[in-house]
């Protein structure tokens, strides 16, 4: 079978295929794999114009928090992951890939995860990725 074929289950008990997900349904399946291995999540579901914060450079004139990741994840002892999602043929925008270049020289674990990353999201996870 190949990847794009397989499917996983959603919160909803929906059989979703891989590949063919939304946004929405990438984070709720995301979300229950990090409750399953122990980790504490925390979803901005709209960062742009709700958020207020200031970063340096400034690439605009906003003062918000546009940009920031959709998912920090905290497990003591393991790390944060800060984990911007998207459907499979998005790129994160300039704010994100702004945000996500801030964190990562700063220290953080920052990356995009997509559908087809289900294998490499189990891992970062800590789930066991079967064969």
């Amino acid at each position: 079978m190949t990847p794009r074929g397989r499917t996983f289950q959603g919160n909803d008990g929906r059989t979703i295929t891989r590949g063919s997900i939304e946004e929405e349904e990438l984070l709720s399946h995301v979300l229950r794999l990090a409750r399953l291995k122990g980790w504490c999540a925390f979803h901005v579901r709209y960062s742009q114009g709700v958020l207020q914060g200031s970063h340096t450079p400034r690439l605009g004139p906003h003062d918000d928090a546009t940009g920031w990741p959709d998912l920090v994840l905290v497990k003591p002892a393991v790390g944060i992951l800060f984990r911007e999602l998207k459907v499979e043929k998005k790129k994160p925008t300039t704010d994100q890939e702004r945000w996500g270049d801030i964190l990562t020289r700063a220290g953080g674990d920052w990356a995009v995860w997509k559908p087809s990353d289900e294998d490499r999201i189990l891992a970062e996870l800590g789930q066991r990725v079967q064969p």
